[in-house]
């Protein structure tokens, strides 16, 4: 399908290049996916479908080790978001972008129409290097780059309340990181953002499951892990860390059978996944 939309007259749909870029890496061929990222990007119009080329770029140079090169595709990602293609917001050796100096949290005026999705883009991206970042234990790091999240959106957007909570995951402030998680579940309406709330307050409870000193606790807490772990795999059922953790519990309630299946699905799943979710691109695709 892609290779059809990018012929002829279709070789400026940044959605189908970034389609072909996931089926190269679920195929485990990232160099090759890596290429085409770059390849794309001269025949992609500057804007959002250039940012959103970036993004999947620096996953896949993420996903295969070279966090320095995926820090500086974001940067470029951040760039087009702004609408200025010539500028680099980071070097290689930064803390690592030009962080403003952010101190209000106040709500910030609402924006509509092509504003407010370039806003959404860039607080994305900026959610992106916050996860990147937390991945890599540089919390001071994700903390400021969470606070350019927060200027853009607000403190109560439902992407600024998951780079939060992600923070507070990250420096070991779990329950502040559930209510967080929590407060972006409620509110958000975007599919891929309720993922990630779900998703990592699954994983959250799943530990504390198995550090809890008393039985009674544990078992409420289990039950909501499981309850959190199974809405995020109606939205993605492809996630082997959501199934993993299911085994953890399923192992921890004795359930050995339930627990050995889902860790053979999980190990068989593993080397087809692509290095983001097919669901981040639009559904018309």
């Amino acid at each position: 399908h892609a290779a059809a939309a990018l012929q002829g007259g279709h070789s400026a749909h940044g959605d189908s290049w970034r389609l072909m870029a996931l089926i190269l890496t679920a195929l485990g061929r990232s160099s090759s996916a890596e290429q085409l990222c770059n390849a794309s990007l001269s025949k992609i119009s500057v804007g959002a479908s250039q940012a959103k080329m970036f993004a999947v770029l620096a996953a896949v140079q993420h996903s295969a080790g070279s966090s320095k090169d995926a820090l500086l595709s974001l940067s470029q990602a951040l760039a087009r978001c702004s609408g200025d293609p010539t500028l680099s917001r980071a070097t290689p050796s930064t803390r690592h972008f030009n962080i403003l100096s952010v101190a209000n949290t106040e709500e910030p005026a609402r924006a509509s129409g092509e504003e407010a999705r370039a806003l959404n883009c860039e607080a994305e991206v900026w959610q992106q290097v916050v996860d990147m970042y937390a991945d890599l234990n540089q919390l001071e790091d994700a903390k400021l780059c969470c606070k350019e999240a927060i200027a853009l959106l607000g403190p109560h957007h439902h992407v600024s309340l998951n780079c939060s909570a992600r923070v507070l995951e990250a420096v070991g402030h779990t329950d502040e990181a559930l209510r967080e998680y929590h407060r972006a579940l409620v509110i958000s309406s975007s599919s891929m953002q309720k993922l990630s709330a779900t998703l990592r307050s699954g994983l959250l409870l799943t530990q504390k499951v198995l550090e809890a000193d008393s039985n009674a606790d544990s078992e409420a807490t289990m039950q909501l892990a499981l309850s959190h772990l199974n809405a995020s795999l109606l939205i993605d059922p492809h996630q082997p860390v959501a199934l993993q953790a299911k085994a953890r519990l399923y192992r921890e309630a004795g359930l050995l059978e339930e627990a050995t299946n889902l860790l053979h699905s999980a190990i068989k799943m593993q080397p087809s996944l692509p290095v983001m979710s097919f669901r981040t691109l639009p559904r018309r695709l």
